[in-house]
């Protein structure tokens, strides 16, 4: 998540299990300092809560919710994944 006044990162949503998960879905940290993200992300339509949800225990013992991305988001991750391909890496530094 960033700001979107300056673009400064606010925090991650995800986290990187060991265990391999869809890409059409996010693993939520919902503990520690990122307690209450994932009442943000299924209260925002980012996540959804349906049959395709499961949990993941990552290695600390904690359990994290593996929700399905919202489609309209999901879509827009799409495209500007796309755009980022399409820059030259000199175009990425620039900015």
């Amino acid at each position: 998540m960033i700001d979107i006044e300056d673009d400064s990162p606010i925090a991650k949503i995800t986290v990187n299990p060991e265990r391999s998960f869809p890409q059409t879905h996010m693993c939520i940290k919902d503990y520690s300092e990122n307690d209450g993200m994932l009442e943000f992300v299924e209260k925002n339509r980012i996540a959804i809560v349906d049959d395709t949800a499961t949990c993941i225990l990552m290695e600390s013992g904690q359990v994290a919710p593996c929700l399905r991305i919202a489609t309209d988001i999901y879509e827009e991750y799409l495209k500007i994944l796309d755009r980022y391909k399409k820059e030259s890496p000199l175009q990425r530094t620039q900015k």
